[in-house]
């Protein structure tokens, strides 16, 4: 992985208990949680439309370092768009990852 293919931001966001209501139920809310720079790949056929619904699926894998912690359960944030991790895969020992992760609008 060369340092200059990772021209994109990424943000990750866990979430984190802000309080607790009343009812004494948690407060859940996306916090940041680290950020990082990564390569974006994503292909055309990755692109989904669905005919008779007004939604967009974008899958896309961001190549980054490795990231200590980072779970399937935590989302991305990139150039303003929100991804859900669906997949991690680690190159190598602890060297890089790949992160599997999907835009629906």
């Amino acid at each position: 992985m060369r340092a200059g293919e990772l021209r994109w931001r990424i943000t990750i966001l866990r979430e984190t208990e802000i309080g607790r209501t009343v009812a004494n139920e948690p407060v859940m809310q996306w916090t940041e949680w680290r950020t990082v720079r990564a390569a974006k790949r994503h292909k055309n056929e990755d692109e989904a439309f669905a005919a008779s619904k007004n939604y967009e699926v974008r899958n896309v894998t961001f190549r980054a370092y490795y990231i200590p912690g980072l779970a399937v359960t935590d989302r991305l944030q990139c150039d303003g768009d929100e991804f859900e991790i669906k997949g991690i895969r680690e190159l190598g020992f602890r060297r890089g990852m790949d992160i599997t992760a999907e835009l629906r609008r």
